[in-house]
C-alpha cells in the first residue's frame, strides 16, 4: 500500500511539474543555457584561444576544424610560391640578378630608334643612350619602363634644345639689329667687305667657306653670325688699308656682275680696239674683274 501510494504522490507531483511548478522548472528570469559542442582551440594548447586569426576557422569537431586550417595553408603556400621578395640591401649580386630577372628586367634595351621614340630631325648620342641604358639596368628598370623613362627624358631633352635654340636666335637677331645700327649706310660695303675677308683667307678647296655655311640651331649660317660679320669686316678694313685685298666693286653683287658685263659685251669699244684703244683696255680689264665677281674670287 505504501508503495501504490508514493506512485501516486509521484505521479501527481509529476503531473503539477508539467503544468507549472515544479521542481524541474528553472529559476524564474532564466532560459536553458546554449548546448555549444563546436570545436575550441583552447582544447589543443590555451594560448591559442586569444589568436584572432583562427576565429574564422569554425566547426562541430576538430576535424572539420583542422580540414579547413589545412585548405587554408595549402592556399597560402601556393600564394607565396607565386610571390617575388624583394632582396635586402646587403643581398648578394646574384640574389638581385634573379630578381631582376623574375620582374622582368632583359639582358638588353631595344634601342630609341628602334623603339621610335626620337623625334625626326633631332640629334642623337648613341653614347649618351648606351650610359642610360647602363644606369638602367643598374636600377632595374623593365622594358616597360625604360621605354617610358627614355621617352620622357628624350622629350624633355627635347624641349631644352628647342630653348637654347629660341633663346640664341633671339640674342642674334638682337646682335644684328645692334650691327646694322652701328654700320647704317655703311652696312652693304661692311657685308661685302667682310664677306671678301673671308673669300681671301679660303683655300682652293673652299674649307673655310663650307665651315661658315655650317647650320646652329638658333643661329643659322655661321658666316651669317653678326659677330663673325663684326670681325671680319674689321679685319677687312686693316687688309682693305694695307692693299692686301682690293677694294673696289664691294657693293656689286654677281648678278649685278653679269649684266654688266653683258652690257660691256656689246660696246663698240669693247668690240673694236681701233677707235678708243684705251677704252677697250678699260672695259677688257672691267671684264675680268667682273668674271671674277661671278665665280666668288673677289
Amino acid at each position: 500500500m505504501t508503495t501504490g501510494a508514493a506512485a501516486q504522490a509521484g505521479t501527481a507531483g509529476g503531473a503539477n511539474g508539467a503544468q507549472g511548478g515544479g521542481e524541474g522548472k528553472p529559476p524564474e528570469g532564466q532560459g536553458t543555457p546554449p548546448q555549444d559542442t563546436g570545436f575550441r582551440w583552447t582544447s589543443l594548447d590555451p594560448a591559442l584561444g586569444t589568436e584572432k586569426t583562427l576565429e574564422k576557422f569554425k566547426g562541430k569537431d576538430e576535424r572539420e576544424v583542422l580540414g579547413q586550417l589545412a585548405r587554408a595553408y595549402t592556399g597560402l603556400e601556393k600564394l607565396q610560391g607565386g610571390m617575388i621578395r624583394i632582396p635586402k640591401e646587403d643581398a648578394k649580386p646574384e640574389e638581385w640578378a634573379e630578381f631582376n630577372k623574375k620582374i622582368g628586367v632583359p639582358e638588353t634595351y631595344s634601342s630609341a630608334k628602334e623603339l621610335q621614340v626620337v623625334p625626326e630631325g633631332m640629334e642623337w648620342d648613341d653614347q649618351i643612350e648606351q650610359n642610360f641604358s647602363n644606369f638602367a639596368k643598374s636600377i632595374g628598370l623593365t622594358a616597360k619602363q625604360h621605354k617610358a623613362v627614355l621617352e620622357r627624358y628624350i622629350q624633355t631633352t627635347q624641349q631644352l634644345q628647342d630653348r637654347s635654340a629660341e633663346s640664341h636666335a633671339e640674342s642674334v637677331r638682337e646682335s644684328m639689329a645692334k650691327l646694322e645700327q652701328a654700320w647704317g649706310a655703311n652696312l652693304k660695303r661692311n657685308v661685302a667687305l667682310a664677306v671678301r675677308t673671308t673669300q681671301s683667307f679660303d683655300d682652293a678647296q673652299g674649307s673655310f667657306k663650307a665651315l661658315l655655311e655650317t647650320e646652329l640651331p638658333g643661329i643659322g649660317k655661321l658666316g651669317n653670325h653678326p659677330a663673325y660679320l663684326a670681325w671680319a669686316a674689321k679685319v677687312g678694313a686693316s687688309m682693305l688699308e694695307a692693299n692686301f685685298i682690293n677694294g673696289e666693286d664691294l657693293t656689286t653683287s654677281s648678278a649685278d656682275a653679269a649684266k654688266e658685263l653683258a652690257d660691256i659685251m656689246k660696246n663698240p669699244d669693247y668690240l673694236s680696239k681701233d677707235k678708243n684703244p684705251a677704252e677697250h683696255d678699260r672695259l677688257v680689264a672691267r671684264t675680268h674683274q667682273l668674271r671674277q665677281i661671278m665665280e666668288g674670287v673677289v
